[in-house]
């Protein structure tokens, strides 16, 4: 009987890494890390449900064979797919804090001190409005920009990782409800 209970755990824990991620805006380091993790979880949920798929391969491959098909040929799959890759055997930076528009939002003042604690002097520095954007990344000789397209329609913001991240759940989430309406539920109504 196919498993696929650790393919929803995974899924799950994709699902909370890019709620951390989203959450995460003031350490420098902790989006990178959460996209990171995000990219593996869900990446593990397709490799778990194959693997809690095996007493009944013959079956399942063809079936799955659909879904690898098109975590090749669509952009947004891809994407996600080769950006776990990146994430685990690169250094390219895959999510970065970017200025959205040169307008001044607010300024911030700071001074530089001498060795006693003295204010020495005092500089104003601007703060624009940011967000978090996805990259091109360069992994197995190619290069993986961020998608623009989903099932042929155009995403509303091209480098989002929010949009992009909740696409790819829900296509993982889709792939896991199939196999268990077709392998689980139709192997109990026997």
């Amino acid at each position: 009987m196919p498993n696929l209970f650790f393919a929803r755990e995974e899924l799950r824990f994709a699902k909370e890494e890019l709620e951390l991620f989203n959450n995460d805006k003031q350490n420098s380091f902790g989006p990178n890390k959460h996209w990171a993790n995000f990219l593996t979880h869900l990446e593990l949920s397709f490799v778990k449900a194959e693997r809690g798929c095996q007493d009944i391969e013959n079956l399942f491959r063809p079936f799955q064979g659909t879904f690898i098909n098109k975590r090749r040929k669509e952009p947004l799959l891809n994407y996600l797919k080769n950006a776990r890759d990146a994430s685990q055997h690169g250094i390219d930076i895959l999510v970065s804090l970017e200025i959205k528009e040169k307008i001044q939002i607010d300024s911030i003042s700071l001074s530089k001190l001498d060795k006693d604690g003295n204010i020495v002097e005092t500089n104003e520095h601007p703060l624009y409005p940011a967000e978090m954007r996805l990259k091109s990344f360069f992994i197995n000789g190619q290069t993986y920009n961020p998608p623009k397209y989903y099932n042929g329609r155009k995403l509303r913001r091209i480098d989002n990782p929010i949009e992009i991240g909740m696409l790819g759940i829900n296509f993982y989430e889709d792939f896991i409800n199939k196999v268990e309406k077709k392998f689980i539920t139709n192997l109990n109504d026997r």
